[in-house]
């Protein structure tokens, strides 16, 4: 009984210490080093998704057009108008196409027109010709629907070059125009990649000096150095008759309601802190 009374009252002076501050933890022996924490590890830089590209899909087709595109000179070209386009007879279509303008250099050929009526500018004939002069950069990017042939692309944007360039040779002078003209025309046929794959990405960049440059697939394919070339393709997107109706309708509508609002930006009216002339 007394061991067990021993036991019992020994238990009781421990619980009785624990409880005392200073004393409950005691000190490791001499020599043991105390535990060390691990540092913690920091959290890897993650990378952070690209933010996708804002763009435009066309209705019709399906195909998603880039709202912007960087030409192979250099600037950057805004979208304007899509549309598809297909082979005379046929209901489905066999490409869409969008139509993209340098808008920094448009803005500055198109100064006069700055604050303007769009509805009305999209009448003005003048302002359509305007559109189409060698003075500013723009560009049309094809992508195929359906697999397509070179020589039946070829075919159909020559039906479209050819009978405008004719019709403004008889404007000018022909004899050796008209010979350039044609050698003009088989380089723009080696613009033409041999293989148009579904998906495939054709575009054409008309820049100043009547050069026009062709990629396929964002890489570059060759240039050609003709205004009259140059004028006729992107007249047959942009002028009567257009290729695609649609996306011409929607270029002339958005470069009309650009110019406007160019000049309604820069308006006393809308500049904060702007004085105004005039009686207040």
């Amino acid at each position: 009984m007394q061991a067990v009374s021993f036991r019992y009252s020994f238990l009781a002076l421990a619980l009785t210490l624990s409880g005392v501050p200073g004393l409950a933890a005691q000190d490791p022996p001499k020599g043991d080093k105390p535990p060390q924490e691990k540092p913690q590890e920091k959290p890897q830089d993650k990378a952070e998704p690209k933010a996708k590209q804002a763009s435009v899909v066309e209705p019709e087709t399906k195909i998603e057009f880039p709202a912007t595109t960087q030409a192979p000179g250099g600037g950057a070209h805004v979208l304007i108008g899509t549309g598809a386009a297909r082979k005379p007879g046929e209901k489905e279509p066999a490409y869409a196409v969008g139509i993209y303008v340098d808008e920094s250099k448009m803005q500055q050929h198109l100064a006069r027109y700055q604050g303007k009526d769009a509805a009305a500018l999209q009448k003005d004939t003048e302002f359509y010709r305007q559109l189409l002069a060698d003075d500013f950069p723009k560009s049309v990017r094809l992508v195929m629907a359906r697999d397509v042939t070179a020589a039946d692309l070829r075919y159909w944007l020559d039906q479209t070059i050819q009978e405008r360039v004719k019709a403004k040779g008889k404007e000018q002078d022909a004899g050796q125009k008209e010979e350039a003209d044609q050698a003009a025309l088989e380089k723009f046929h080696a613009l033409v990649p041999s293989e148009l794959k579904a998906g495939t990405v054709l575009s054409f960049y008309w820049d100043r000096g009547g050069r026009l440059t062709a990629t396929s697939n964002d890489k570059q394919v060759g240039t050609t150095d003709s205004a009259a070339i140059s004028w006729a393709l992107f007249d047959g997107f942009m002028g009567t008759n257009p290729i695609s109706e649609k996306a011409r309708s929607e270029a002339y509508k958005n470069l009309a309601q650009r110019v406007q609002a160019k000049e309604k930006s820069a308006t006393p009216e809308e500049k904060p802190g702007a004085k105004k002339d005039g009686p207040e």
